[in-house]
């Protein structure tokens, strides 16, 4: 049975790749505060290890002894965090996947449909330009250890489903929604590795 850890996994985009890997029969585990969100509690199936990751003592004593075939990080936002992720996770995954943003490429944007082969740019979002060099960060470990423990880039380029009502509002710092794609957490837990250059995809539900 394929082991996912959720780094986070009570937001709106985590909570649905838990439950479709639960779906799809994964031994699930989440790690966050414990603070589950009343309007999204987990699964019965999934195990919950307590840890902030903003007191790396917490998380390692969660994950001691522990070892997954991937882990899913929706909770590392910039360049220190990146670094600090590095330290904590590797070594305990063969995947190791970091949840980006589509907001980080190039803004205006410069042609449609957006790929992953557009440049980064966002001059417009400070949390952009954080992503974007938390992403750096990972891409130096490959390039310095191409031989240890890969940590491929996993972009998202989906919408949130609870901000869908809102939609002119991020319109102009989304692709359209004709281009999103819906996440398989099938593909997101055996998809990384060293192929970091394939399209990615993740785990929430299309909301066209």
């Amino acid at each position: 049975m394929t082991s996912v850890l959720y780094v986070g996994g009570t937001g709106t985009i985590s909570h649905s790749c838990v439950r479709a890997s639960v779906a799809h029969g994964h031994d699930v585990h989440v790690l966050n505060r414990g603070r589950t969100a009343p309007l999204r509690p987990l699964p019965p199936e999934v195990t919950v290890l307590t840890g902030d990751v903003q007191d790396p003592d917490s998380v390692r004593g969660a994950l001691r002894g522990r070892r997954f075939d991937a882990i899913v990080d929706f909770l590392t936002f910039d360049a220190a965090q990146a670094r600090r992720a590095v330290e904590l996770y590797a070594g305990r995954t063969a995947h190791y996947l970091y949840v980006s943003s589509a907001s980080v490429y190039h803004k205006p944007v410069l042609k449609v449909p957006v790929t992953e082969s557009a440049p980064r740019r966002n001059p417009f979002s400070r949390y952009s330009r954080d992503k974007i060099e938390a992403e750096d960060v990972f891409m130096k470990r490959i390039q310095k250890d191409l031989r240890g423990p890969s940590l491929p880039i996993e972009a998202d380029p989906a919408r949130q489903p609870e901000r869908h009502h809102d939609r002119h509002r991020d319109e102009k710092d989304q692709p359209a929604d004709d281009q999103r794609q819906p996440f398989d957490t099938s593909d997101l837990v055996i998809g990384g590795g060293d192929q970091i250059s394939e399209r990615h995809r993740g785990c929430v539900e299309r909301t066209a």
